[in-house]
């Protein structure tokens, strides 16, 4: 079989604004390049059409508009090391991909730990991060804590590398008490433990820092394994950071 190709003449545009590229004088399969969408089009013979999307980086608030790029576009947030895409109704739109924790972790700082108040099934849990000495969490067996690593007024989660550890102690325990620190596992999507068999402190200031294995994480627990023998276990504050 033999096969005859008959070139034809195709016009080509580039243009700083999209908005600027020509709309008379063209012929089907013309095409053009808008730098500010960073994409290249082609003339439908009604309207410009894009061939590529457009792929970039930077900080959420350099992030196009929606409207301003073509649809499938995406955006990589490097100081959110979130991915976006350019949905069709929506506008952009975070997406999972796959990645390891240890590819997209923060360095997890005490505002990350403590931007978010814990919550779980001990009694006033966010007295473990708030920042105050003051107060305390307590509760009885299995009862626990839980923080969500988050920055911003949003709360937007983190995830962050985890290596040590201290807690702020109580004068209502008596002692016999045990904790452990459960990190949320990213894989299973379940609870491992990370540090287990910790003495529950029994006076009003702060343990050493300890350092562990490092984990990759967005969320932590303590939890009660053994109950103190006044009853209740308490603690006045928790770190688990970087």
């Amino acid at each position: 079989m033999r096969v005859t190709v008959i070139p034809q003449l195709r016009k080509v545009f580039k243009a700083a604004l999209f908005v600027n590229l020509p709309t008379t004088g063209l012929r089907v399969g013309d095409l053009a390049y808008a730098s500010d969408t960073r994409s290249l089009y082609r003339w439908s013979g009604a309207t410009w059409q894009s061939l590529t999307v457009y792929t970039f980086s930077g900080s959420l608030s350099n992030r196009p508009l929606a409207a301003d790029v073509p649809i499938g576009s995406i955006y990589f947030a490097d100081d959110e090391k979130i991915c976006y895409i350019n949905a069709i109704i929506s506008g952009w739109e975070a997406f999972a991909f796959e990645a390891s924790p240890a590819q997209v972790a923060f360095e997890a700082s005490l505002t990350n730990f403590q931007n978010k108040p814990a919550t779980g099934t001990m009694t006033s849990p966010d007295n473990i991060n708030d920042g105050s000495t003051a107060t305390e969490a307590y509760g009885s067996n299995m009862q626990y804590c839980e923080v969500a690593y988050t920055f911003g007024v949003a709360e937007v989660p983190q995830i962050v590398r985890l290596k040590r550890w201290r807690q702020f102690g109580s004068t209502s325990n008596t002692g016999g008490g045990k904790w452990k620190i459960q990190y949320h596992n990213l894989l299973t999507l379940g609870w491992s433990n990370w540090v287990t068999d910790i003495p529950i402190r029994l006076t009003e200031d702060w343990s050493d820092f300890i350092e562990e294995i490092p984990v990759y994480t967005d969320k932590i627990r303590l939890v009660i394994t053994t109950v103190d023998g006044s009853g209740a276990s308490g603690i006045k504050q928790l770190e688990v950071l970087s």
